[in-house]
């Protein structure tokens, strides 16, 4: 809870940083994040509540799990990169998108085999029923969705 409603608008980790502990930015006024290449490690809802502004947020390369509520309740993010994640867990998107541009949140993976976990994007749609969420994956992606991994979404969602 480092920055736990803080008015930190821009973050720079350091290099150095290989965990985030929980709720680290929640609640902040934090609209830009750029983590660095070592975190292995994050805790839940450390951007929960953040009111991003047309942002791109890109994670780290080490980052293979994307654990529980990340991105709850934050707005204004257009794109989201996610170079190692093969795990998405439950709630990690949950009622995300509200602020995207064109009511659509670009979501890219570039691993093959990404499992997604029960209520991984729960509500995200019922908040914005214009949204669309893209989840983009490389070619021969074999993504694992379980039972209710896209509830409330599955009319909006777009694989590519």
């Amino acid at each position: 809870m480092a920055f736990f409603g803080s008015q930190l608008q821009s973050a720079l980790l350091p290099s150095y940083l290989e965990e985030l502990g929980e709720c680290a930015f929640q609640n902040s006024a934090l609209k830009t994040i750029r983590f660095p290449k070592k975190i292995t490690k994050m805790g839940g809802r450390i951007l929960t509540g953040c009111p991003f502004d047309n942002a791109k947020i890109v994670f780290a390369e080490e980052q293979e799990i994307l654990t529980r509520s990340v991105f709850w309740y934050t707005s204004g993010i257009n794109e989201i990169y996610l170079p190692s994640v093969t795990r998405v867990m439950r709630d990690a998107f949950s009622i995300i998108g509200h602020g995207a541009l064109n009511n659509r949140l670009k979501i890219f993976f570039q691993q093959k085999n990404v499992i997604f976990d029960t209520w991984a994007f729960e509500s995200s749609a019922k908040e914005d029923l214009n949204l669309i969420i893209e989840l983009h994956f490389p070619k021969g992606a074999k993504p694992t969705f379980r039972e209710n991994a896209l509830f409330d979404i599955k009319r909006q969602l777009e694989l590519h």
